[in-house]
């Protein structure tokens, strides 16, 4: 037996209508693949809405949005850093990721030449031997892999080794997610290392400086 399809037309067997008890010979009005493309549409319909009232929502809320968006990322510290480093390095190995970073770095570069020329020479120093990396923080006092800290760019080996907390909140004490945000950085305990300071034998390469 077959039977119109109100939305297309065609007359079709019943095998291709879906059940429906209010309807003519208990099937539905429509066949299955009208249903299928009214669904299908609707559903993209209702998805471009929701898009819609979501950015008009964050567009109204984006001060509210943006404070709690700092308490979760307070609260899960480790966690959203962990989650951001997996974004940055997916979103780098794709072709407008390489474009940017490298966009961002040749600026860098031409704002920043005097930083890295004292960089490269403290790198250097290392690698030579004629400067040795403590394994103690200048600031925290706690043993681990410190930076090389400058707050004179044209005296490259005048350093603080400060460790990645302490270098952190140094540069970016001003940020919500740096530790210590109501205190200064007590840099005047710290201690400086010239480049005949630093150069110790390699029996002292591990031990604290005095």
């Amino acid at each position: 037996m077959f039977k119109k399809c109100t939305h297309c037309g065609i007359e079709k067997p019943f095998e291709d209508f879906g059940k429906d008890k209010k309807g003519k010979f208990g099937l539905n009005q429509k066949c299955k693949i009208c249903c299928r493309i009214r669904k299908k549409n609707r559903s993209k319909e209702s998805i471009e809405k929701n898009k819609k009232y979501k950015a008009e929502w964050q567009r109204k809320n984006r001060v509210l949005l943006n404070a709690r968006l700092r308490e979760r990322y307070k609260n899960n510290l480790e966690k959203s850093r962990l989650l951001g480093r997996i974004r940055t390095k997916k979103y780098r190995q794709t072709d407008k990721g390489k474009d940017l970073k490298r966009k961002y770095d040749e600026i860098y570069y031409k704002n920043n030449k005097e930083k890295i020329k004292a960089q490269n020479k403290v790198r250097n120093a290392i690698y030579r031997g004629k400067l040795i990396r403590p394994n103690i923080c200048d600031i925290c006092k706690n043993v681990g892999n410190p930076h090389a800290h400058h707050e004179d760019y044209s005296k490259p080996f005048e350093i603080i080794w400060m460790c990645h907390k302490c270098h952190l909140y140094h540069h970016q004490g001003y940020k919500f997610y740096a530790e210590r945000l109501s205190e200064k950085t007590p840099t005047g305990d710290a201690k400086v290392w010239t480049l005949d300071e630093s150069r110790r034998g390699k029996s002292e390469e591990f031990s604290p400086p005095v």
